[in-house]
């Protein structure tokens, strides 16, 4: 592979300095990462997997690390958000240890421990 030449570097930094062309890069972006959103939320269901719920609202839904390592999982790999969705994209969206949760039902996992969607099921209080 060469290296590219101080002359090429210098003409490359102001091409991507040009307002048009970053608008242009930003939108592609944008494009991109909403595309590989909507690929692995349709690869995990498009609906929330709790279980009294079933939220299909694209908005309301989030990729969830059922053993509850997200953070652990999100440094390693860099990041959440759309780092998620490309590393789940590349990994051949893994069935084990991942799931779709609509926010309510994720935030209560995250606070209570399970979403009370299933305490309502067995009568137990939050």
């Amino acid at each position: 592979m060469s290296k590219k030449s101080s002359e090429t570097l210098a003409k490359d930094r102001e091409y991507h300095r040009d307002p048009e062309v970053r608008e242009k890069e930003k939108a592609q972006g944008r494009k991109k990462r909403v595309e590989n959103r909507a690929l692995v939320l349709q690869a995990y269901g498009n609906r929330c997997a709790c279980p009294g719920c079933g939220e299909s609202h694209v908005g309301f839904l989030v990729i969830d690390h059922v053993n509850g390592d997200g953070a652990a999982h999100r440094q390693k790999i860099g990041g959440g958000g759309s780092v998620m969705y490309h590393w789940l994209i590349k990994h051949d969206f893994p069935k084990k240890g991942f799931q779709i949760l609509c926010a309510n039902c994720n935030m209560a996992k995250g606070i209570y421990g399970k979403c009370p969607h299933e305490t309502e099921r067995s009568g137990e209080t939050p």
